[in-house]
């Protein structure tokens, strides 16, 4: 199911019953979401390249939790457009990062952050193998992802 099939999202972004301003707000915001959504899709289709023993985490995978969120947000629970393209963004950037391809400089990259480095000094003894090592680097780009991501969406 298409994320603009879900209840919160026809509620947040197609209500007949938005005033006239409003309605302008929130086709801007649905506009502004499509436009994220669709550079987003780019980062979320390397995925399984990266990590390819991970589950399913494309666009399908961000776009299900529009209908997760039908299930947890009754109707009367209000949000106004401008929230719901925030929880829209969250479920996009929320695993964004991680692919390679949300850093443009690739695993190189990666390494050249402090982060990385003071990761790296306090576990490099105990790191053996070049599969290690390799696992290691993949968790810690895992673990910082949205920053990744953003960054490749220019936001």
């Amino acid at each position: 199911m298409s994320y603009t099939q879900s209840q919160i999202w026809k509620r947040l972004f197609q209500s007949k019953t938005l005033a006239e301003d409003e309605k302008h707000k929130a086709e801007k915001l649905s506009s502004i979401f499509s436009d994220i959504r669709n550079q987003v899709s780019l980062l979320v289709g390397e995925i399984s390249i990266d990590l390819s023993g991970f589950t399913v985490h494309d666009i399908s995978h961000v776009d299900a939790l529009w209908s997760s969120c039908d299930q947890i947000i009754s109707e009367e629970y209000q949000l106004n457009p401008l929230e719901g393209f925030i929880l829209g963004c969250a479920f996009l950037f929320h695993d964004a990062g991680m692919s390679l391809a949300a850093y443009p400089g690739g695993i190189k990259e990666v390494k050249e952050t402090n982060e990385w480095k003071r990761i790296w000094e306090k576990l490099a003894p105990d790191i053996s193998s070049p599969e290690a090592h390799e696992r290691l680097t993949l968790e810690f780009f895992c673990a910082n992802s949205t920053q990744g991501a953003l960054s490749f969406c220019h936001l």
